[in-house]
């Protein structure tokens, strides 16, 4: 492995490149612990691959460290935004009733008080309409 060639795998238009940067990282990875294989202990390049491959760990433990804080947030967000979205529709179902409930009972109501007789359509218009608001089927 070689950086030439993880420098085309990078830029491969025809879908045969990295899937991910852990996948570009275990390349790296392999190209110094190859340097280090192959130098010797006190080689310049075994020391720069060795340092190098330090300075990749950390980076990769940034990364995998703000990898799950972007996920956590971002699960959060949803969360909160579900949680509002929820609550935005109880609102309205509650706003709902409190508008349209009362003209059906206070009709009801009228129609009990009354001698009226209500007409079939318009005492089932008002069924449906609270069945309607309370969710029922």
């Amino acid at each position: 492995m070689d950086f030439s060639t993880i420098k085309n795998q990078m830029e491969a238009k025809d879908g045969t490149g990295y899937k991910n940067v852990r996948d570009t990282c275990a390349e790296v990875r392999l190209v110094f612990d190859n340097a280090m294989k192959y130098n010797g202990d006190g080689s310049d390049v075994h020391l720069m691959a060795k340092t190098l491959l330090e300075k990749l760990e950390k980076w990769q433990l940034l990364l995998t460290n703000v990898t799950e804080e972007v996920t956590l947030l971002w699960i959060l967000w949803l969360e909160k935004r579900r949680e509002e979205e929820a609550e935005a529709q109880s609102n309205m179902h509650s706003l709902y009733k409190r508008l349209l409930m009362p003209k059906c009972f206070m009709r009801l109501i009228h129609i009990s008080n009354s001698s009226e007789i209500p007409s079939s359509e318009n005492a089932g218009k008002c069924q449906q309409k609270i069945k309607e608001i309370w969710g029922l089927p």
